[in-house]
């Protein structure tokens, strides 16, 4: 959760999926779905971030001529 939070996006995403598989598989003894799940989901957004944050550089840079 905390690598997807400080926008290390790809590793707190598969870290997170790695979380929730292995809580999966304990059987109720690993607790911390929630906060896998919020790692998983702020992972992507940031990635999704990202693309747009491109995007909208691109843009601007051939509004302005510049590209």
């Amino acid at each position: 959760m905390i690598l997807g939070f400080i926008g290390v996006p790809l590793l707190g995403s598969v870290l997170g999926h790695l979380a929730l598989y292995r809580i999966k598989r304990s059987n109720g003894t690993l607790r911390g779905k929630k906060f896998s799940a919020t790692g998983i989901f702020l992972g992507y957004l940031n990635v999704l971030l990202v693309v747009l944050l491109i995007f909208l550089v691109r843009y601007l840079l051939a509004t302005w001529k510049l590209l």
